[in-house]
């Protein structure tokens, strides 16, 4: 709890009280809606069993916030139409799933998570039974339990999804993993890169920068990356305005 008060404090800093106050409802409509417990912080022994190499680390989990997600595929849909949906979605560090649920919603045939925390996977298998079955999903979904140091990028994959998984050599270490799916089978793909910590190591793989994700003026959310045969360097990065806000749990 001292956590998440921490949290929205600095949220309200960055973003104003009224944008912070709506990304909480966002938060706990969504698990409403869905009949799921996507929203608790997790840090240290709280995710259970991890693989060894990740002894010692002091790591913390929070799942991206569904408004952030649901504008990332938005800005996403206008810069390239449908490019991004027509292969699988890959989300790395899947966490609790929020993020596979809503990119099934959104038109993703096959959604795949990756997570090594065994107690994440396990509310994941928990939230997904129960989303499907609530809203008759029909997209394919499959949960990896497995490092994403090791896992091997499917070569369908055309959108991938980072909120700030990675240090920044497992950063440079999976965004190789990327571009050599990339080579294997050439195609357009893009990373939504949320709370884009590592964001210069992508930068120096050779990922572009197309468009920034903001849920307020003054700060930015996430990041679009593009990689693969269309990937050029823009003039300047569209900056998205502040949404309208329709519905905090749609």
């Amino acid at each position: 709890m001292r956590r998440e008060l921490a949290g929205f404090v600095a949220s309200a800093r960055r973003r104003g009280v009224a944008v912070t106050l709506r990304l909480l409802a966002s938060e706990l409509g969504f698990d409403l809606r869905h009949r799921t417990r996507t929203h608790p912080v997790l840090e240290g022994v709280q995710l259970g069993a991890l693989p060894e190499r990740l002894h010692g680390r002091h790591l913390v989990y929070h799942p991206i916030n569904p408004l952030v997600m649901r504008r990332t595929l938005a800005v996403l849909r206008r810069l390239d139409g449908e490019a991004a949906w027509a292969g699988s979605f890959v989300d790395f560090g899947c966490g609790s799933g929020r993020a596979l649920i809503l990119a099934a919603r959104h038109g993703f045939h096959t959604v795949i998570g990756v997570e090594c925390s065994a107690t994440l996977a396990d509310a994941c298998e928990r939230n997904l039974a129960a989303s499907w079955r609530r809203l008759g999903l029909r997209a394919s979904r499959e949960l990896r339990r497995v490092d994403a140091a090791e896992f091997v990028v499917p070569d369908d994959s055309t959108l991938w999804l980072w909120f700030n998984p990675f240090d920044a050599r497992d950063a440079r270490l999976v965004g190789e993993r990327m571009l050599e799916s990339l080579r294997r089978r050439p195609r357009v793909a893009y990373l939504a890169y949320a709370h884009p910590e590592q964001l210069g190591a992508l930068l120096e793989l050779g990922f572009v920068a197309v468009a920034e994700v903001r849920v307020a003026p003054g700060h930015r959310d996430a990041v679009i990356l593009r990689a693969g045969e269309r990937a050029c360097a823009p003039t300047s990065l569209p900056r998205t305005p502040a949404p309208s806000y329709p519905g905090a749990c749609d």
